[in-house]
């Protein structure tokens, strides 16, 4: 049986990915902002963006914002730490940003859809 809420959250992952790289791209290499500022800014903005499609698209869960928002926030804190201690980890020995980027962006990805689903939009179906 096709689970629709994982199909939707790789729609919605693969948009936010876009939208964290581009602007990524755009605060580094065009306007000239640090490295892990650049990165902060791309994953800020990115994440506002992904908290809305899940809870209005992905899961479909209105009720409790400010529930979910604090269980996302606490999620999306330890991905940020993961994040930018990854990418900086991968840039030391040698890897380029972008391509460090991707893979930490899979390695949150692998976790993000189970406690999304188990632990911010708990109960949806």
């Amino acid at each position: 049986m096709l689970n629709y809420s994982f199909f939707r959250y790789g729609i919605v992952g693969i948009l936010s990915v876009l939208i964290d790289f581009l602007l990524l791209f755009f605060c580094f290499n065009i306007m000239g902002i640090t490295q892990n500022i650049s990165i902060s800014i791309a994953f800020i903005i990115s994440t506002i963006f992904n908290f809305t499609m899940h809870r209005n698209f992905t899961f479909k869960k209105k009720n409790n914002f400010k529930t979910q928002l604090v269980k996302y926030v606490s999620l999306i804190s330890l991905s940020y730490m993961i994040t930018i201690l990854s990418i900086h980890y991968l840039v030391v020995i040698g890897f380029n940003l972008y391509f460090s980027k991707l893979l930490s962006v899979c390695f949150v990805y692998l976790y993000g859809y189970v406690f999304n689903k188990l632990f911010v939009f708990r109960g949806v179906k």
